[in-house]
């Protein structure tokens, strides 16, 4: 894995990260293409298998595996996605989970997130990009014509976002991502506050730090100095934010390509959004995470950081310890021993199914 020097060169790649991007699209009428495997080796379903149409009172898709989505008639992003449901949808949630660079949909479900989906019993979204639009599979978080409100790829997720609900019945939406997926994923919370109610950021940057590619790769390697105010006015200017915001943020103490100076500025960013200091009201380690909770006058966790000692680029899963089984290791799936994905379904006020 190349260090951040390898970003600015932009050069198409996998040794590169889930973050690295190309700054060039591509077009034509190739159509979408079919995902390539995961990094474990598993099947992956093609983006152009039939979709299970569900119930008319919006239940789930038959079954829970990983299956396409159809997308809704608005989708200037070009973008497909697919889902996996629970029969009910008990918790009467969706999680929209976007993937990281030379990642596919099926990579973020194999890091944990379909698992979580299964225990604690809510419907997962995965939108997915596609070469055309970048070859490296970037979703294109830097871009205003992609990371804004009602514009390119942040409207087809939020149009996803809002058939998915609609059609497997539920009645919260959060949003999460890794890499240039968790910084769209910060943008998407930033543009859409009336629709994710709280987001979980892996290994993200914070939203507003570029507007281009190759700015991104100089805020991954070092975010730019703002102030909490300077960073919070980004995201109050894409929409009003709401008055009850919360963020969950992972970060990696020896991350290579997205600094953990990162996690600091994410915190800046969103605690001043929510109207409080930057200063941790609460600080444990268990094992390699020490986790720093900002809290609210009434107690709420408003912000939360898990910074997990010795972990490099990727998403936090675990093979082992209570919430495992919680994905597969892979290339940007890293087994330190404490599953993301299961932490943010509590984060997002989720219980496990007994």
């Amino acid at each position: 894995m190349k260090r951040a020097a390898a970003l600015v060169a932009l050069a198409v790649t996998t040794s590169l990260g889930p973050l690295a991007c190309s700054s060039s699209t591509t077009s034509g009428d190739a159509g979408p293409v079919a995902p390539a495997p995961p990094v474990d080796g598993g099947p992956v379903t093609p983006v152009d298998a039939a979709v299970p149409e569900p119930p008319a009172d919006g239940g789930s898709l038959p079954g829970f595996s990983l299956r396409a989505y159809a997308s809704p008639p608005e989708n200037p992003g070009g973008l497909v996605a697919f889902a996996e449901a629970p029969a009910g949808n008990p918790a009467r949630a969706l999680v929209v989970v976007l993937h990281g660079c030379t990642q596919r949909a099926s990579d973020a479900a194999s890091s944990g997130w379909s698992d979580a989906a299964r225990a604690y019993g809510f419907a997962a979204l995965y939108p997915e990009q596609t070469a055309p639009n970048d070859p490296t599979t970037c979703f294109r978080w830097f871009a205003p014509e992609h990371a804004s409100r009602g514009r390119g790829e942040a409207a087809s997720i939020a149009a996803l976002a809002l058939d998915a609900k609609a059609r497997l019945g539920a009645d919260h939406v959060y949003v999460a991502g890794l890499s240039a997926g968790g910084a769209m994923a910060a943008a998407l919370l930033a543009g859409y506050p009336e629709l994710f109610e709280a987001a979980s950021l892996q290994a993200a940057i914070p939203f507003g730090c570029a507007k281009t590619a190759f700015e991104g790769a100089g805020c991954a390697s070092a975010p730019k100095s703002l102030s909490p105010a300077q960073w919070g006015d980004l995201v109050r200017a894409a929409a009003a934010p709401s008055a009850r915001v919360r963020v969950q943020l992972w970060h990696g103490d020896q991350d290579p390509i997205v600094k953990p100076a990162n996690a600091d500025a994410l915190v800046s960013q969103w605690t001043h959004v929510a109207g409080i200091d930057a200063v941790a009201d609460e600080e444990t380690t268990l094992g390699a995470v020490t986790r720093r909770a900002y809290k609210d006058s009434a107690g709420t966790v408003r912000v939360e950081l898990g910074l997990v000692r010795g972990m490099g680029h990727g998403a936090p899963m675990a093979t082992r310890g209570a919430d495992a089984p919680c994905g597969a290791p892979g290339t940007y799936a890293l087994d330190v021993g404490v599953c993301a994905a299961a932490s943010a379904a509590r984060f997002f006020g989720l219980s496990r199914l007994p």
